[in-house]
């Protein structure tokens, strides 16, 4: 017999990313370093339908410019959020269907394209160089007495590679979550709500560092300018080295790559008279990009460290960027996941941590959906001196696809 769900809700749990630099993985690293087989991956970047990486990166783009808070440091991980929609499409049908389309940039392409693109990076990602682990997973967690759509579930399982179980236990979906992201995500379901009826997770971790260390004896305090005039005291790291670099008038872009360089960190660094937000409007109207110069030029480089978590909630946002339909209990059609029951969108979380030091990153994020029923290079060597608010972004220089992005007001928070 089926539950009687008064509220019918889905409550989707996605997209938890773990970036672990070695210098917090501790005696585990030789383990993790072997979780993944390094072979070559079945797929290519051929097999990612053109531009897609690109819709990707507009999205991304769009989404930052559209939460950005100049008061306080910010991260997310663009690409978990649209790969957690990119899952929700396939349950998606009509005006819900075609707005989430619309959020992710994605009208040029037909659904097959996403579902099949996201299946070769999900391949290619995993397939890194051997100097680096990266690993994704995927679960559904469905309770038994409803009855799911059979295509839906293919979906998920075909090009997403989802494991199915049901959902019976908080304490499975917690123990399946630390399993794949070596303990740095726990708990991350409190209970099971009686109207839960569904559990999407998705678990990345990535570990690795950098190309070239920052030497600790190197490290020494400074003076961070924050926006609003208020000067704080910062531990910088210092290296000097060949970097690709570019310096524009309105900013400076640096690229440091993790070992063994397919996976980057780029910092863009606004001019002193230019703030954080006029370069994301200006990103956002395309008229800057991150490009960096392939050529590698000689300078020195002072960034500070920092650590920090982020927590939001989406629903807003993406209401925002036009897709209201799938958060109204009367409009919402998510009628290829189930037809028992109308369902609608209840609430998107994203928490996120980062903490960047000499010898590589750690970064975590979550994302949950809850339902209811460039100039040339210098000749002279440059310094680059990161000592004002900045915008970052970690990079699969592979696919080109932004994992994550934040900013950076206060270094000390």
């Amino acid at each position: 017999m089926r539950k009687t769900i008064s509220r019918s809700k889905i409550l989707v749990v996605l997209l938890i990313l773990v970036l672990a630099g070695t210098v917090l993985a501790g005696c585990g690293q030789e383990k993790k370093m072997r979780a993944i087989e390094k072979q070559d991956p079945i797929f290519s970047k051929e097999d990612v339908s053109e531009n897609m990486s690109e819709s990707i990166n507009r999205f991304s783009t769009n989404l930052f410019g559209t939460l950005y808070q100049k008061d306080t440091n910010q991260m997310i991980s663009p690409f978990s959020i649209a790969s957690a929609l990119s899952m929700l499409l396939a349950g998606a049908d009509g005006d819900t269907k075609g707005e989430i389309l619309s959020v992710l940039q994605s009208n040029q392409f037909t659904e097959e394209e996403i579902h099949t693109s996201h299946q070769a990076l999900l391949d290619i990602l995993q397939h890194a160089d051997p100097g680096t682990t990266l690993l994704i997973a995927n679960s559904l967690w469905i309770e038994e007495d409803i009855e799911y759509q059979e295509d839906f579930i293919k979906v998920l399982q075909n090009y997403y590679d989802a494991e199915t179980s049901k959902l019976t236990s908080a304490k499975e979906i917690n123990n399946w979550v630390e399993e794949k992201t070596f303990g740095r995500i726990d708990n991350i379901v409190q209970e099971i709500d009686p109207n839960t009826v569904m559990h999407l997770v998705n678990a990345v971790y990535f570990l690795g560092e950098w190309w070239t260390p920052f030497q600790a004896q190197l490290t020494s305090d400074g003076p961070f300018y924050k926006e609003d005039g208020v000067i704080v005291t910062v531990p910088f790291m210092s290296q000097g080295n060949y970097f690709q670099y570019t310096k524009a008038p309105e900013y400076e872009v640096i690229r440091l790559p993790y070992m063994e360089g397919r996976v980057s960190m780029d910092i863009l660094l606004p001019d002193e008279k230019m703030s954080v937000e006029d370069l994301l409007e200006m990103i956002q109207q395309g008229e800057i990009t991150w490009d960096v110069s392939e050529e590698e030029v000689e300078g020195q480089l002072k960034l500070p460290k920092f650590t920090f978590t982020t927590d939001m909630q989406l629903n807003s946002i993406l209401e925002s960027l036009g897709m209201p339909t799938a958060f109204e209990s009367e409009k919402a059609d998510f009628s290829r996941m189930t037809t028992d029951y109308p369902l609608f969108i209840s609430e998107v979380k994203h928490k996120s941590f980062i903490e960047v030091n000499e010898t590589g990153t750690e970064a975590a994020a979550v994302t949950s959906i809850g339902m209811d029923a460039g100039s040339a290079p210098p000749d002279d060597p440059f310094e680059m001196v990161v000592d004002r608010p900045f915008l970052f972004r970690i990079i699969d220089e592979t696919t080109g696809v932004i994992l994550f992005m934040g900013h950076v007001v206060d270094p000390t928070t």
